[in-house]
This record gives structure tokens, C-alpha cells and sequence, in this order.
């Protein structure tokens, strides 16, 4: 069976994190570890919502870019296959 690790890089969109954790937590599919790389605004209290159903990593990098966030998510990843949101 193959691990999936999905990264997530983001900016000032607390609504859409939101919504995407939601999609991602009604997967029939196991995800095995959700790597959020975000910058501009906090959402830790978004992310504390899921970490009881999700194994949520959560990274703020005071660096804008989405570039920047992929590579340092890609960084974290613990399991062979990753996508990137």
C-alpha cells in the first residue's frame, strides 16, 4: 500500500486551509501526514481544529513565495510519495 504525504502552500487564506482540511479529513484514501508551509496570516487555530482526525505539520516561514514553501515542505516529508495542493 502506498503512503501519501500532501503538501499545502499557502498565504492569507484561512477559509480555503479550512476547507481543504475538511475535504482532506473525508478521504476514503489514508493520508498519512499533511505538511502546511503558510506565511502572512496565522492559522494554527485552523489547523488545531484537525489535529485530533489529521497528522497536521505545521510550518510558518516568514519568506513569501509558494516556490519557497513547496521546497521547504518538501523538506519535511517522511514518506515516499507526496502531493503538492
Amino acid at each position: 500500500m502506498m503512503n501519501i504525504s500532501i503538501i499545502i502552500p499557502t498565504r492569507n487564506r484561512p477559509y480555503q486551509i479550512k476547507e481543504c482540511l475538511n475535504h482532506l479529513d473525508r478521504q476514503t484514501l489514508k493520508i498519512d501526514e499533511i505538511i502546511i508551509v503558510a506565511s502572512g496570516n496565522d492559522i494554527s487555530n485552523i489547523i488545531n481544529e484537525f489535529t485530533n482526525r489529521l497528522n497536521i505539520q505545521y510550518i510558518y516561514s516568514k519568506i513569501r513565495g509558494q516556490i519557497h514553501q513547496r521546497n521547504l515542505g518538501k523538506k519535511e516529508v517522511n514518506i515516499e510519495s507526496d502531493f503538492i495542493i
